[in-house]
């Protein structure tokens, strides 16, 4: 099929969930609520401009989130 015939929407978010999914994973730490990490996930330019911006983020913050993966 090719493209010109082609109906419908379909949504390609590429390489944005290597940015994403760790971004999420540090909201969840911050927030301690799956939903703000849905949230972290979806808008993370927007999520890590407002922690850069309220200093809510630091590397110790960090460290802590990802805790399992640096032992």
């Amino acid at each position: 099929m090719s493209k010109e015939n082609k109906k419908g929407c379909s949504i390609n978010i590429g390489g944005a969930w290597i940015l994403g999914l760790p971004t999420a994973i540090i909201g969840h730490h911050i927030h301690g609520s799956i939903a703000w990490a849905i949230f972290d996930f979806l808008f993370y330019p927007i999520a890590w401009i407002k922690w850069l911006i309220c200093q809510d983020v630091n590397m110790t913050i960090i460290k802590e989130a990802f805790d399992f993966f640096l032992k």
